[in-house]
């Protein structure tokens, strides 16, 4: 993990092996991964790049879109999202016209357009009601990245200088970086104090995943020691980010942690 909570470059190297076949890029909470040096990395040891795109719809790197680097990308409709659905939904994009023909046989049991069934798939239609919804959101999502632009300037002006948190960088403060905001993660020194205090001034937070890292959950059979990710997830707390928080409510949130750090 990076400074910026997104894959580090510098480690990817150390972690290729022989049976290493490509590289996932995970652009977390709407910020695009660095992608010049992990293609470059992906060029040099002959790997395909295949995106996560799920948190990032919308967010650009060099002017550059995430999920539009690699081979593939997925992106996520969950209602959680910034372009959500009322139940959930996704996408697959890319340029590789053989990999679009088979997501669309895995996308509805291997038939293809003929309904001959030429391979396993599963039933992961997207539902008409779903697409309905998502087509008049997507008509609003300029706005809609806008206005978390808007509110995540708010909350950095108002914490920026409290050295008890760790800030997503702020919107437009770097020059290669367009950060959507599907989320607003900072990490902050005694953060389940933090956590307690704002709950009991009704302000809800999240704590990703349970407060663990996938590698970290048993029964999946990592073996992996990932210090940084590890610390990371010690720390990391979600403040409110979504379109019904306003910039005076990022500003009101704000001034409760500062009343905590100050206490």
């Amino acid at each position: 993990m990076g400074p910026d909570h997104l894959i580090d470059p510098d480690a990817i190297e150390a972690a290729i092996t022989p049976r290493t076949r490509a590289l996932l890029p995970v652009h977390l909470n709407g910020r695009t991964c660095a992608m010049d040096a992990i293609l470059d990395i992906a060029r040099r040891y002959d790997l395909l790049v295949i995106e996560d795109a799920a948190q990032a719809l919308g967010s650009q790197y060099r002017g550059r879109f995430a999920g539009t680097f690699g081979l593939a990308a997925g992106i996520s409709f969950y209602p959680a999202k910034i372009l959500g659905c009322f139940g959930d939904g996704g996408a697959v994009v890319t340029n590789d016209d053989e990999i679009a023909r088979k997501v669309r046989l895995l996308r509805d049991h291997g038939r293809n357009e003929d309904g001959e069934v030429e391979c396993w798939g599963l039933n992961s239609r997207l539902d008409n009601f779903q697409a309905a919804v998502l087509d008049h959101q997507f008509g609003q999502y300029d706005r809609i990245i806008a206005h978390r632009r808007r509110v995540a300037s708010a909350y950095d002006e108002s914490l920026r200088d409290i050295q008890s948190l760790v800030l997503p960088a702020a919107p437009g403060a770097d020059a290669n970086h367009f950060d959507v905001f599907q989320n607003y993660e900072l990490e902050a020194d005694r953060r389940d104090d933090l956590r307690a205090y704002l709950k009991e001034r009704e302000i809800g937070t999240l704590i990703q995943w349970g407060g663990k890292a996938v590698h970290e959950f048993a029964g999946l059979g990592f073996r992996q020691s990932l210090p940084r990710t590890e610390r990371f997830f010690t720390r990391c707390l979600m403040l409110p980010m979504n379109m019904m928080v306003s910039e005076d409510d990022a500003r009101y949130i704000a001034a409760c942690i500062r009343e905590f750090y100050q206490a």
